[in-house]
């Protein structure tokens, strides 16, 4: 905490894909794509229900799971938006 009371964070660098942890198969949550991407979770839960990126498959929990490959097609879209 700081001096006047605020809770100073330091900002991560969204690009590095590196630093994200995988699991052991290669999958990343939405939070991890999302950081990977450069994006809010919320975002990517957007375009996957407008039909602007294909929807991600889930697992047993039916929590969305990201391989290489997908992360690769977000990134995609995201550089054609800008």
């Amino acid at each position: 905490m700081s001096k006047t009371g605020l809770v100073l964070r330091r900002r991560r660098d969204p690009k590095s894909v590196e630093k994200r942890k995988m699991n052991e198969d290669g999958r990343m949550t939405i939070t991890q794509a999302a950081l990977a991407v450069g994006v809010s979770p919320k975002t990517i839960r957007r375009w996957e229900e407008s039909g602007k990126v294909p929807k991600a498959k889930k697992d047993w929990r039916g929590w969305r799971v990201y391989f290489p490959g997908d992360v690769e097609q977000l990134m995609f879209f995201h550089e054609a938006l800008h």
